[in-house]
């Protein structure tokens, strides 16, 4: 099994490729109205430090030093919610905001 991380730049690329398919196969009025209607979830941030840097089979733990990923981490979240406007063009509409106090495995769930 080959394990794949996309950034969420990527994943909202290929968001956008899924929206043009839809289009394409229902055609731009109805699939407006079906995103529209649609909810989405953006989880950031939630398992990074465990999945990213305390598994053995990802490289990040041998590169950076403890806190050297944090701050690594912590730029790439900035970043990424820098894509909101983005995200928003793309029809996503903010339902609530959420966020985990420490790094966990567990996912953080909005009431």
């Amino acid at each position: 099994m080959q394990i794949q991380r996309f950034c969420l730049y990527k994943q909202i690329e290929l968001f956008q490729e899924t929206q043009y398919l839809i289009k394409s196969k229902i055609g731009n009025k109805e699939a407006d109205k079906f995103f529209q209607e649609a909810q989405y979830v953006v989880a950031l941030g939630s398992n990074d430090f465990i999945n990213n840097y305390l598994m053995p089979v990802y490289s990040d733990s041998w590169i950076y030093p403890d806190d050297s990923f944090v701050q690594y981490l912590m730029q790439t979240l900035r970043e990424q919610l820098s894509a909101n406007e983005m995200i928003k063009k793309l029809g996503f509409k903010p339902i609530n905001q959420t966020h985990n106090a420490a790094p966990s495995p567990v996912p953080a769930v909005a009431p």
